[in-house]
């Protein structure tokens, strides 16, 4: 039996993280601004360019072995996210050129990435349905596109306005239309209004597209902002109450902002040990 590799990573997500409390930090670590910037969109392209891999699994790959890998690069991926976002909003200043240019580049790269993985999604949707598995796909789906819409509003309060700022405007523009189309097409519902209008005639648009444009293609779901803006505590917080892929009926996260629930930081969400 052939599965795609993003949906087998959606399936497994949603056991995974149900045991991720064995992985918690007991500690809540700052970000590390020793990083640059640039590195952390850098780290993302290289987990997007494997979750955009097909990658059937047979007897000489068992399909455990590679739904326990993919989920570690999705951890991975949203807690990167997570960390370039909080890095940026502590971030003085403009971004100088070289770490705009490339920032520019990664970015670049990752449409192509994220427009592999949506593909992946549809064309696993069967399956998706079979297993009562799309809500929860949906979810998933949103904590990302919102992750993404934080860290672009991030990222571009600091890049000057230049001929780089359009085109990381338009990188992002298509990375959330890419996601939100996906979503569409798993589960009808998932634009805001204008968002469809906006993604049907961005290929074919000759101006670039501004900042508060891309904010009205899709929004964020509650749960997301309740658990502070962080994809990790969103994920985390739903699967440990058992809430991923069910209508939201009460406050996500309710103890955000807490020091001690250690969910007020993205990073505290998993453990920071090279295995994850």
């Amino acid at each position: 039996m052939k599965v795609t590799l993003f949906l087998a990573i959606f399936m497994l997500m949603l056991m995974s993280i149900a045991n991720a409390n064995n992985h918690a930090s007991a500690t809540c670590p700052i970000p590390q601004t020793n990083t640059p910037i640039p590195a952390y969109f850098k780290e993302m392209n290289k987990i997007l360019k494997l979750l955009s891999v097909f990658e059937p699994y047979s007897d000489a790959r068992p399909a455990n072995a590679t739904f326990e890998r993919s989920a570690k690069r999705l951890f991975r991926l949203g807690r990167t996210m997570d960390q370039a976002s909080q890095v940026l909003m502590q971030q003085n200043g403009d971004l100088d050129k070289s770490s705009v240019e490339k920032i520019d580049n990664s970015l670049k790269l990752s449409v192509q990435y994220v427009v592999n993985i949506t593909k992946l999604v549809e064309y696993g949707k069967p399956l998706s349905d079979k297993y009562n598995y799309t809500a929860e796909n949906v979810q998933i789906i949103q904590g990302v596109t919102s992750q993404y819409s934080t860290l672009f509003k991030a990222l571009i309060a600091h890049v000057p306005h230049c001929a780089a700022y359009s085109s990381i405007t338009l990188s992002f523009a298509k990375i959330i239309c890419a996601l939100v189309e996906a979503m569409e097409y798993l589960q009808p519902g998932a634009f805001a209004k204008g968002g469809k209008e906006f993604c049907d005639q961005l290929p074919t648009n000759k101006n670039p597209p501004n900042p508060e444009e891309i904010e009205c293609i899709f929004t964020p779901p509650a749960a997301f902002t309740q658990c502070g803006n962080s994809t990790t505590a969103m994920f985390k917080y739903g699967t440990d109450n058992n809430l991923m892929g069910k209508p939201q009926s009460s406050e996500w996260c309710p103890s955000n902002g807490n020091p001690s629930t250690c969910t007020y930081h993205p990073s505290c969400a998993f453990s920071q040990s090279s295995a994850w």
